[in-house]
């Protein structure tokens, strides 16, 4: 997703715009002045002139502007802050502490892995030179692409349609601090910033990016009215671009895309992200204003007569700087004359030839010819300018409060209780200006902070803050855990307690009822300040346990109030906040502990006598039962060899009676196959006489017919 919401989540009908043109007319209008006055505060800190390359005569000036701004600019903001995230009471609260630290590792991690720091420098730079200073949080995504119409298929589905239905994973997240120029910023022309309900920035699109967010019909329909001019040594003209109104309406809660020559809104769409004070930007940064308006008064405005002043003066030092130089004649018949004075050929010293220098001398030599202005008298002159810059120069170090603590200048005949009263003033005449700085700073990683919680995917905020590390698992989850782990599976991360630490996050009610966001400071760099804190953390500890530790000791009753001063205390450092809950059960330990009744020193003897008398029958009991032990193993020995002996016999007497099973049963084969073959003999043999019987009826059949026959022939 680009820098101008290309998402079409949240569109809805496009209305008028007409109102909200006059709106931004109106603060053109109002506010064109206070532009063109930045615009020439900024060419004179960058000593832009308009004097010709080619002229033989330059004015000179002292650029007081760029002086001050670099003096002031690192007593403002010197490096990017520290997130720090506390809970709001500094009370027990577990869901508060894990809330904390995730707001404030995110918060960190957005300050070191994005432009903050190059956003911040920007700001200050606006807040120092035009007077009004704006940074804008941007939330970009990457998601996968969605799936096409298969092979043949044809769809009339808009592209914000398929966005619509179907669901797109995100591949990439990102909060994006942008800074804003002064001059494509603007707000509701209203006295009060509680008053304005509409800000909107300027967004210069080329044609390809026109198209891009708004189709192709519109796109190309918008005019290129913002155009560059042609670069006078290159001669290259810059892109053509669109000047787009995004416009955030808090009345409505919309946001609104405007150009000009359109009477109705190119877009109206919801806001990318629903924040608690909805801007997606801090209050602005004004250097110098009033109750009665919102329009700034840049600081240079303050001093630039004084300034001028200092100009005029340092053109008159340049001026009179070049008139002391040594000038005269010289015999013209002798050329070689003129190294004398310029043995380099350095311009300063000059000498002019005379062709007729014998008639110069007749009349005195240059002295009677010319009169000079005596140098003295120049340098005398020279010394009042000096001395009348200076004068100019405290004036405006009193306006600016720039005093010469501040600027790193020291008077040695000046004693140290002198300087301390300067530096203590200097302090206090810039306080309110570094209090609104790190204000911005603050808001600004508030908003970055409140955008990725809200934002993100779980897992996503889950693995950049590392949750993994400082979350514990919660009762049902280590259940789960032995659980997993009886069966041999991998136990997953805790989570429980972060997805309720989340769900205070996004809650902006419960959200800022329970967590703080806060920024150390941005003035000055100090690497051992994380150093320091654990070592006085740890001092402290220290010191608690060596002098609460023997008086918990005789006097048990004080414990709860021992731990929780403890607890009291590790809640204001921030070293101390990974090591809360366990100093947390250990004060629930101790306070369990003294909770019970300090037992009677008589029976405390008689337990100590019981104890000796335990301990000595323990003794005996161990004795006896190694003599037992002893003699049952003798026993088991003896008992192991009976055995053994038995066995043997018993495998003996077992061969033997299989060998007499065998031998019976080889005896009972031979006997059953002795009557098999008896019987196969008996049946053979009737089976000889049944087919001799047989035969001889065969015989005696065949017989008889014939005998018939015959007689029945005769």
């Amino acid at each position: 997703m680009s820098d101008y919401l290309e998402s079409a989540k949240g569109r809805s009908a496009v209305g008028s715009a007409t109102a909200t043109i006059q709106n931004i007319e109106s603060y053109e209008k109002e506010y064109q002045q206070w532009e063109r006055r930045g615009e020439a505060v900024v060419k004179r800190y960058r000593d832009e002139r308009n004097e010709a390359s080619n002229a033989r005569v330059t004015a000179r000036k002292y650029n007081i502007l760029w002086a001050n701004t670099e003096t002031l600019r690192p007593s403002l903001y010197a490096r990017a802050p520290n997130v720090q995230v506390e809970r709001r009471f500094k009370d027990s609260d577990p869901v508060g502490r894990v809330a904390s630290e995730i707001a404030e590792r995110a918060g960190q991690y957005l300050v070191e892995t994005s432009d903050y720091d190059a956003v911040m420098k920007a700001v200050v730079e606006d807040y120092l030179l035009p007077g009004r200073a704006i940074a804008w949080i941007n939330y970009k995504a990457d998601f996968s692409d969605p799936e096409g119409p298969m092979d043949g298929e044809e769809t009339e589905e808009t592209p914000e349609q398929k966005a619509e239905e179907t669901p797109l994973d995100k591949v990439r997240e990102m909060v994006v601090p942008i800074y804003v120029g002064y001059k494509d910023f603007g707000h509701s022309p209203v006295r009060t910033w509680q008053e304005v309900t509409q800000c909107w920035r300027v967004c210069h699109m080329n044609r390809e990016k026109l198209v891009a967010r708004f189709g192709s019909e519109l796109g190309n329909k918008l005019p290129l009215d913002r155009h560059k001019e042609a670069a006078s040594d290159t001669g290259e003209v810059n892109e053509d671009t669109s000047s787009i109104y995004e416009v955030f309406d808090k009345a409505r809660r919309k946001v609104c895309w405007i150009h000009k020559s359109e009477t109705d809104y190119l877009e109206e769409v919801a806001p990318p992200v629903d924040l608690q004070n909805f801007w997606p930007f801090p209050r602005p940064l004004w250097s110098t204003s009033t109750n009665d308006t919102l329009i700034p008064i840049p600081l240079y405005a303050l001093y630039q007569d004084q300034a001028a002043e200092l100009d005029k003066i340092t053109n008159r030092i340049a001026r009179l700087t070049d008139g002391l130089k040594l000038a005269g004649v010289y015999d013209a018949s002798i050329p070689e004359l003129q190294r004398i004075l310029s043995p380099h050929g350095a311009p300063d010293n000059m000498l002019i030839p005379v062709s007729n220098y014998a008639g110069l001398r007749e009349k005195g030599g240059v002295r009677g010819s010319i009169e000079l202005v005596p140098l003295d008298l120049i340098a005398a002159t020279l010394m009042s300018l000096y001395e009348a810059r200076q004068q100019v120069l405290g004036v405006i170090y009193q306006v600016t409060g720039l005093s010469d603590i501040i600027r790193g200048e020291s008077n040695p005949n000046e004693t140290a209780r002198a300087q301390s009263i300067k530096s203590q003033f200097a302090s206090l005449r810039i306080k309110d200006a570094q209090a609104e700085v790190a204000r911005f700073a603050k808001d600004l990683i508030a908003i970055m902070v409140e955008t990725a919680v809200e934002m993100y995917e779980p897992q996503t905020l889950y693995d950049m803050v590392m949750a993994a590390s400082f979350i514990q698992l919660s009762p049902r989850e280590q259940q789960e855990a032995q659980m997993l782990q009886q069966a041999g599976m991998p136990v997953p991360p805790p989570k429980e307690q972060f997805e309720a630490a989340l769900k205070l996050l996004r809650d902006d009610r419960m959200r800022s009822f329970h967590i703080d966001i806060e920024t150390d400071s941005t003035v000055a760099l100090n690497d051992q300040e994380e150093k320091n804190s654990v070592t006085e953390f740890l001092t402290a500890f220290g010191g608690f346990i060596s002098n609460f530790g023997p008086m918990i000791k005789s006097m048990p009753a004080l414990a709860p109030v021992a731990g929780e001063a403890l607890l009291f205390a590790t809640r204001r450092y921030r070293a101390g906040r990974l090591l809360e809950n366990t100093i947390e059960q250990a004060v629930a330990q101790l306070t369990q502990q003294a909770s019970q009744p300090a037992p009677d020193p008589e029976v405390q003897k008689a337990q100590a006598e019981m104890a000796a008398e335990q301990q000595k029958t323990q003794a005996e009991m161990q004795l006896a039962q190694a003599k037992i032990q002893s003699t049952m193993q003798v026993k088991s020995a003896e008992l192991t060899s009976d055995v053994q002996v038995k066995n043997n016999e018993l495998s003996a007497e077992a061969q033997m009676h299989q060998q007499d099973l065998a031998f019976k049963a080889a005896e009972a084969q031979k006997d059953r196959e002795a009557e098999l073959q008896r019987f196969i003999a008996k049946l053979e043999q009737e089976r000889v006489i049944e087919e001799m019987k047989i035969s001889a009826e065969n015989e005696r059949t065949m017989a008889a017919p014939s005998i018939d026959i015959v007689e029945v022939i005769n």
